[in-house]
């Protein structure tokens, strides 16, 4: 699991992160970015054009969100909605990670989004968040786990920043650091990234109960001057 920075909307709108075409040329050019904005049935469009398309077998519902419109996930009720996305060169994070995403859970919450490693419980990063254990927020970078009380609340935007560097686990939630903890070296293999929940052992666990929007994924630990542009109002 992979820690995350999360900031909040604001009466007016949200705080934070506008995107790369508010913050200019200088912006880190992500990896993957999933706006959410489409019928998620027709496929779940790349934005950056790298053509790291998801795809869902039972598909999240498109609802209003932060940036436009999201994805209403719905968590153990029924089939649980997932988003893969296949493995591609370019998902190697094996030198570090950097991704991002709005969440506004339910009551319960899930795991919004990660990387599985193999075909058993293990992931190579992931995030999780339950409300009911303390409004608690999980990430991992390989084994090494980090854990933060009161960063989730049911039915309130949150977003969500990690970075993994092989040194440290950084997280920042609401604009303010969380977590910072020492890590090992990542571990990767060609394993897909899902969005939406987690797969150990070929089903789904602990599946997203709420909405999630623009998921992005960079294949970089970010520079502290890149994470100042990410989060630049």
């Amino acid at each position: 699991m992979r820690v995350l920075l999360l900031v909040v909307l604001s009466a007016c709108g949200r705080v934070g992160f506008d995107g790369a075409a508010d913050a200019g040329s200088a912006y880190p050019a992500p990896t993957a970015r999933y706006l959410m904005n489409d019928d998620p049935t027709d496929g779940v469009r790349d934005a950056t054009g790298n053509g790291h398309d998801g795809t869902c077998t039972n598909c999240p519902v498109l609802v209003e969100a932060v940036d436009a419109s999201g994805y209403q996930f719905a968590g153990n009720t029924g089939t649980p909605t997932l988003i893969t996305v296949p493995f591609d060169a370019a998902f190697d994070t094996s030198t570090g990670v950097t991704f991002a995403f709005w969440a506004k859970p339910s009551t319960v919450g899930g795991c919004p989004v990660g990387k599985l490693f193999g075909t058993g419980t293990a992931n190579s990063w992931q995030v999780c968040a339950s409300v009911p254990t303390n409004g608690q927020l999980t990430t991992c970078a390989g084994d090494p786990c980090a854990f933060a009380d009161n960063q989730v609340v049911a039915n309130a935007w949150r977003r969500v920043v990690v970075i993994h560097d092989n040194v440290h686990s950084r997280t920042i939630v609401n604009g303010h650091p969380v977590i910072d903890i020492p890590t090992t070296r990542m571990i990767e293999d060609g394993s897909p990234i899902t969005i939406g929940g987690d797969i150990d052992n070929g089903a789904v666990v602990l599946p997203w109960d709420g909405v999630i929007d623009d998921v992005i994924i960079w294949n970089h630990p970010l520079s502290d001057e890149e994470l100042a542009l990410v989060l630049a109002p």
